[in-house]
């Protein structure tokens, strides 16, 4: 039970940091070009990236781990069933 919950933990974690920098690094990107069309001078909005980042980085990761949970306990069910018969 520990090491499932530990593993999944790790996961949540790994999603986490994954989303929260693809998010990050493309949010600058973004600012950064919006920046250089609208103003000719191009500088990335920080405050707007990390917040981005931040609100992406544990919301995704969130409604992943609670999809996989109900992806795991639906199996479970089955497989209670299928031994039941």
């Amino acid at each position: 039970m520990k090491k499932r919950r530990l593993k999944t933990n790790l996961k949540w974690g790994m999603d986490l940091v994954v989303v929260f920098s693809v998010t990050f690094t493309g949010t600058a990107i973004a600012t950064y070009l919006w920046d250089v069309i609208t103003h000719g001078a191009g500088v990335p909005d920080w405050d707007t990236s990390f917040r981005l980042a931040l609100i992406l980085g544990i919301a995704l990761p969130f409604t992943m781990a609670v999809k996989r949970k109900k992806r795991v306990n639906k199996k479970k069910k089955v497989n209670k069933k299928k031994k039941v018969k």
